[in-house]
């Protein structure tokens, strides 16, 4: 009875004391670790992007402070938004908006006190006593907002791209712990303009009325005294001009729709062929490099082409081919997004797929299971023969909602070991065998929200009755991810993950496994697991029923650490009918350093439930959840 309490009081005890007792950092500028589909813009300006050369023949290095600018423009004369000589911008910025009243009369940056203004709902204000209710509801509030702009099209949050907002442009560029960020353009004739950090996203921001027509801008950032150029990285619209080296271009049409050169329908489905990824990247040209190294294959060398479309109903295709020198195998696959609707947010999906694949249940990034096996011997992924694909429709309309609905048809086919090297002798772990066959399935997807505050409900079923094959299974993942900032430099970061099977049984290639890297960290890769009564423990691989809850408290040390107090809990049962003891849940506690900028971590972690085991010491070069 007592150690069911413990079980189930622990985290929460745990976190009380965390909140109650956290050191309140107060640091200049938080760095927001990127989302693992953060990805570049175009690769066509990326040697472009930052000019560090010094003076580019502009006269930005006169003064840093844009009041010295605002002097120099004494008449309050405001016929036309874009005449700077007779606009007086120190009026707009005191709250003196003058004509601009019609424009927006209650907002006048992301920090307004406009109660009606959305942004008031998840911004950290510094001198705001937050409880935690306020906190929590905040986290996701903000995130679940979208709007029309003037030309009926999306209003993305997500998306950086500039755009119209309570009818000024609203300019973004993401903060990686800089001190300062500018922008400067012809409609601040080259002085350079402070833009406000927005916390709850980690963007830099800064709102300017401005009147249709073409203009040219950039951003400055500054850190530790150093200042350097760059041209914005979420637009691929940009030029050399000139002595003032390479900047982007922005078009506003007199509708007040911001074109911006279909830079937001490539993104969507770049994003969309992210997730068909599960190689090393090693360029980022429009023909990708792949390299790879795991037990099965060996070293894996290929590439991935791809063709992103940007106009009507044209469709975007992605492949990948790779060969495995150890098994002397090919694989390949192919995706094709036919768009259904305009810029590119419905599609019909087709996939095709023939070669060696695995199921990730726990995050682990390709870069680093192939460091692990390469260096240390450990796979931590089991492989099998995959040939098939898939048919699906995809909507991403809104920025917070994502849906997909299609069917599988994959045939399944057991893979061994044939890689031997590795930096640290003795033998790979063996590949298990699954349970092969023919499946044929539907799948249903849902996930609602955004980056740190989401949930995620996957549903698949296979048998008879559906669709044929040689499998009979209805299987159901959700999962429930949320960020709560409790100050400047501190938040605290939860996951609960749930998975059943709730009819016939999970071929092996399907079930759930439990411990290691991406689940309870103090414990070894796949060692929890309770097995069913009627089933030889030996003979036993996965679960069908599971449960994993994760807390993670962060805050900043200093520039480039964090320190992460964390605790896992969870536990796989064979049996899908398994009566859950709370008893039988296993949990670790350990501590986290966060480097190099969020990309490198090193976790200490102890299982709570093995007394006399010892700290296990992980490097991490992924965000875990």
């Amino acid at each position: 009875m007592l150690r069911s309490i413990i079980k189930i009081a622990g985290p929460i005890l745990l976190l009380t004391l965390l909140i109650t007792f956290g050191l309140p950092v107060d640091a200049a500028g938080a760095k927001t670790a990127q989302d693992d589909l953060n990805l570049s813009a175009e690769p066509t300006f990326a040697a472009a992007t930052v000019d560090r050369a010094g003076d580019d023949g502009d006269d930005d290095d006169d003064d840093d402070d844009w009041r010295d600018w605002d002097r120099d423009d004494k008449d309050d004369d405001d016929n036309d938004d874009r005449d700077k000589d007779d606009d007086d911008w120190d009026d707009w910025d005191r709250g003196d908006r003058g004509d601009r009243a019609d424009r927006d009369d209650d907002d006048s940056s992301i920090y307004d006190d406009d109660d009606d203004d959305w942004d008031d709902d998840w911004r950290y204000d510094d001198d705001d006593d937050e409880d935690w209710g306020d906190s929590w509801r905040g986290s996701w509030r903000g995130r679940w907002n979208f709007s029309w702009n003037n030309d009926d099209d999306w209003d993305y949050g997500s998306n950086n791209f500039p755009h119209r907002r309570k009818g000024r442009v609203e300019f973004r560029y993401h903060d990686d712990g800089y001190d300062h960020v500018y922008i400067c353009g012809d409609f601040t004739d080259w002085h350079r303009r402070p833009m406000r950090l927005d916390r709850a996203e980690g963007d830099w921001v800064i709102r300017l009325p401005l009147d249709y027509g073409r203009y040219f801008y950039r951003f400055e950032a500054e850190e530790d005294g150093d200042s350097w150029r760059v041209i914005d990285p979420s637009n691929s619209s940009q030029k050399k001009l000139g002595g003032r080296g390479w900047v982007s271009i922005l078009d506003l049409e007199e509708s007040g729709r911001v074109r911006n050169g279909h830079y937001s329908s490539r993104r969507h489905v770049r994003n969309e062929f992210e997730r068909e990824a599960s190689f090393l990247r090693i360029d980022d040209e429009e023909v990708i490099g792949a390299v790879g190294y795991q037990r099965v294959d060996g070293l894996i060398l290929g590439i991935a082409p791809e063709y992103i479309s940007t106009y009507g109903f044209e469709p975007s295709a992605k492949g990948h081919l790779s060969y495995g020198f150890r098994s002397k195998k090919w694989s390949g696959s192919l995706t094709v997004l036919q768009p259904l609707a305009t810029r590119n947010r419905v599609w019909l999906k087709l996939n095709g797929f023939a070669g060696t694949d695995y199921n990730n249940q726990t995050g682990i990034a390709s870069m680093e299971n192939t460091l692990a096996a390469a260096c240390f011997r450990l796979d931590f992924r089991d492989y099998f023969q995959r040939e098939g694909g898939s048919a699906s429709i995809v909507f991403a309309g809104l920025p917070w909602l994502r849906i997909e609905g299609g069917v599988h048809a994959n045939d399944y086919s057991s893979l061994e070991n044939h890689a031997r090297w590795s930096l640290t002798s003795g033998e790979f772990k063996p590949n298990p065998a699954i349970d092969e066959g023919t499946m044929r399935s539907v799948f249903g997807a849902v996930r609602i929200g955004k980056r740190y505050n989401y949930l995620d409900l996957q549903y698949e079923a296979s048998g008879d009755e559906i669709m044929g094959g040689d499998y009979h299974f209805e299987q159901a993942v959700a999962t429930c991810r949320s960020r709560v900032r409790l100050g400047r430099d501190q938040h605290v970061d939860f996951r609960l993950v749930g998975g059943a099977n709730f009819d016939g049984y999970l071929p092996v290639q399907k079930r759930f496994v439990m411990g290691g890297l991406g689940t309870v960290r103090g414990y070894k890769y796949q060692s929890l697991l309770i097995p069913s009564e009627s089933a030889p423990i030996t003979d036993v691989y996965g679960g069908e029923l599971m449960a994993l809850g994760n807390v993670e408290y962060t805050f900043k040390l200093d520039s480039d650490l964090d320190l992460i107090l964390l605790y896992d809990i969870g536990m796989v049962w064979e049996d899908r009918d398994a009566e859950i003891d709370a008893e039988e849940f296993m949990d670790s506690i350990g501590v986290g350093f966060l480097l190099d900028d969020g990309d490198l971590r090193v976790n200490v972690v102890k299982p709570l439930d093995e007394k006399d085991s010892d700290p296990i010491v992980q490097v991490r070069m992924t965000r875990t959840f």
